[in-house]
């Protein structure tokens, strides 16, 4: 990143040894002897080490980029890098602190591994949970002060230009000396205009320094908290949850753009750590102020706690803080899952659906491409609203998924889920609710195929560009929670609830088709799912949910309504083929198409032959699970119980012989 004249390189004298030459020629070794060679060290990472503060940070924002491009963290992670820059969160600069949160962040939600290495290493090792509470108990000691002090630097600025510009004009005819006696003056007072000026500027840097920090700071403590338990419980200390309280509470109303995203990023915290935590119940229940108390009930309603305005409506708060006000409704619920907080919570939940997905790419898309013409800081605010928007959406959806776990947890195993939720006295808290009718539009919207081919070109194709790149994994995230949440309501409602039948179960298998193929494209396709192992994995999990609300369609169509395509099974096969799919993901598939065969069993001897020969394979295949195996038997039997095709299928395949074998070893 550093500038500078390029020097000649020197002769080197006879013996010495050229270290560029030796490292040419220890890669040509590696590559012949079939062993890659390890990767050079980037120069971001030699910037950590620096004496200049500048550079240290900049390091680290190369690293924060860097860390999105497999092949460059494949590298910064042979490097260490994680440790290197986890070692900077102590740093006494806090924009190096800020930045070297960032990074880390980056470099651990965008491992690939499964093994949690780098997260392991940095929490047990670095010990970055105690660092971030240390770090963060300093920088909010310090921002009440800074604060302070860059309030009476813009009032002194303020009053020096008053002081200026109402001072006495003297008109009468001055001496020399008096001219010059006012010309000295003058200088004076400019001078001390400029050091009042340079003063505020010191302390606008200094404070965006400590709100950064604090915003970085606690995103990387949502990271840790969510991959490690140990992380979790340090995270829970009553201390530092007041800490986080007071982020949320004190700087939500603030004015400055960066506190109020640390505001949200402390919320978004709050939220993560609510789940299944007594410490943060505990805390939440008797550990906050009546100040706060009154800041978190505002918020949860969509209304500032500052406003006087009567029946405000969420509509006007901003998109950045309806993120602040979704992650605090789901801290309430998890701390509390009762109908009273569920009632309290809905409306804004209701809101944040109000965002299509689809829609927000489409109306993003063109402030993404380089011949955009908008100003920079019009064109960032609004790529800003549009992220705020799809990650409050993302955080309603859990929410809601929150509260219809516990809305139905009294049902039974061996119950209907559908008859179940009917007869469920709480049922009609969501039922009255409208947020059914709202979800059902995020769902609608999701499965069906984008309507300009422009727009999905876009989102599925890999891009280097930090703002599309961002957007397009959050996408895929909100789609993974959607079709997780539709899985579960597709069970406990009516398919009519989403439209026949028949419109449903094409919208299904077309969404799964679409994404099994960008799944399984190839390397030279160049699409996001080749170019980011993270954003493959994204995908499979939706497909995994696909493949459920498919089976559950076909186990509710007891009339057949939906018309079952030969090209339908073809896509289940394949997909419980996958060597990415899961377990989840071939019972769901095998279920499907068993439920297929179940139907065609009288009508079609060809559908039966392809159903039996799918799950006699996922019966004999010793590298699948026992779940699956045991799901493939169970739609055997299923599919033979009348003895129909016991001469023509059962027995010529051998699918006899392979049940046998199966119940042998039970």
């Amino acid at each position: 990143m550093g500038s500078g004249k390029r020097h000649q390189k020197p002769n080197r004298a006879k013996g010495v040894i050229d270290p560029e030459a030796l490292r040419a020629h220890m890669q040509q070794q590696a590559v012949e002897a079939g062993v890659a060679a390890p990767p050079v060290v980037p120069v971001c990472l030699t910037k950590l080490v620096s004496t200049s503060a500048s550079d240290r940070e900049e390091g680290c924002v190369d690293i924060t980029q860097f860390a999105l491009q497999p092949s460059h963290h494949t590298a910064l992670k042979y490097h260490k890098a994680h440790r290197k820059v986890a070692q900077l969160l102590r740093d006494e600069n806090v924009h190096v602190r800020g930045a070297a949160a960032a990074a880390l962040r980056n470099l651990l939600t965008n491992d690939t591994s499964d093994d949690d290495a780098l997260l392991e290493e940095v929490v047990t090792q670095d010990l970055v949970a105690q660092t971030i509470v240390t770090s963060v108990t300093e920088l909010m000691s310090q921002y009440p002060r800074v604060s302070e002090a860059l309030g009476q630097a813009k009032l002194a600025a303020a009053n020096a230009a008053h002081d200026i510009s109402t001072a006495d004009e003297e008109h009468d005819v001055v001496t020399q000396e008096e001219q010059l006696t006012t010309l000295l003056t003058g200088i004076e007072q400019a001078l001390e205009e400029n050091d009042v000026v340079t003063q505020e500027e010191q302390l606008t840097t200094l404070l965006t320094g400590i709100e950064q920090a604090l915003e970085e700071n606690f995103e990387l403590a949502s990271v840790v908290g969510e991959g490690s338990p140990e992380s979790a419980d340090i995270l829970s200390d009553a201390a530092f949850l007041s800490q986080v309280a007071t982020v949320v509470c004190e700087l939500s109303v603030s004015t400055r753009e960066h506190s109020v995203n640390a505001a949200v990023a402390a919320a978004e915290l709050l939220s993560l750590l609510s789940a299944d935590n007594d410490a943060v119940a505990s805390f939440i229940g008797s550990g906050l102020s009546s100040e706060q108390l009154h800041a978190l009930n505002s918020w949860i309603q969509g209304v500032p706690p500052t406003s006087t305005a009567e029946n405000k409506s969420p509509s006007a708060i901003s998109p950045r803080l309806l993120r602040l006000c979704v992650a605090l409704a789901g801290t309430l619920v998890n701390c509390a899952p009762n109908e009273q907080n569920a009632t309290r919570v809905l409306p804004i939940i209701n809101y944040a659906l109000t965002a299509l997905p689809f829609k927000e790419w489409c109306r993003v898309l063109p402030l993404l491409s380089e011949d955009c013409n908008l100003a920079d800081e019009v064109r960032t605010l609004a790529v800003s609203q549009s992220t705020d928007r799809l990650r409050s959406l993302q955080a309603a959806v859990d929410l809601l998924g929150t509260i219809v776990s516990f809305v139905c947890e009294a049902h039974h195993d061996e119950e209907d889920d559908e008859v179940a939720f009917m007869q469920n006295p709480h049922a009609a808290l969501l039922s009255n609710s409208g947020v059914f009718s709202n979800v059902g539009e995020v769902i609608k919207d999701l499965l069906q195929p984008f309507p300009d081919a422009t727009c999905m070109r876009a989102l599925r194709e890999a891009t280097p560009k930090g703002d599309a790149s961002t957007l397009q994994h959050l996408f895929l995230s909100v789609e993974v929670g959607v079709f997780g949440l539709a899985s579960t309501l597709l069970m406990m409602l009516p398919v009519a609830s989403l439209g026949p039948f028949n419109v449903v179960w094409r919208a299904i298998v077309s969404a799964l088709q679409r994404r099994y193929e960008l799944a399984t494209a190839d390397a030279e396709s160049l699409t996001i799912a080749t170019e980011s192992p993270a954003a493959l994995n994204l995908l499979f999990l939706q497909l995994e949910s696909l493949a459920e609300m498919s089976w559950t369609v076909q186990r509710k169509d007891t009339s057949g309504a939906s018309e079952v395509q030969p090209q339908d099974l073809d896509v289940f096969t394949r997909l419980a083929w996958s060597p990415k799919a899961s377990a989840e993901t071939k019972i769901f598939s095998v279920g499907t198409v068993s439920c297929v065969g179940m139907r065609y069993r009288s009508t079609s001897i060809e559908a039966m032959t392809a159903c039996s020969r799918f799950c006699n394979g996922m019966l004999v295949d010793e590298a699948t699970t026992v779940d699956v195996r045991a799901e493939a038997a169970n739609s055997l039997m299923d599919l033979f119980d009348n003895e129909a095709y016991d001469e023509t299928l059962y027995v010529p395949l051998g699918l006899h012989a392979s049940l046998t074998d199966v119940l042998n070893r039970v």
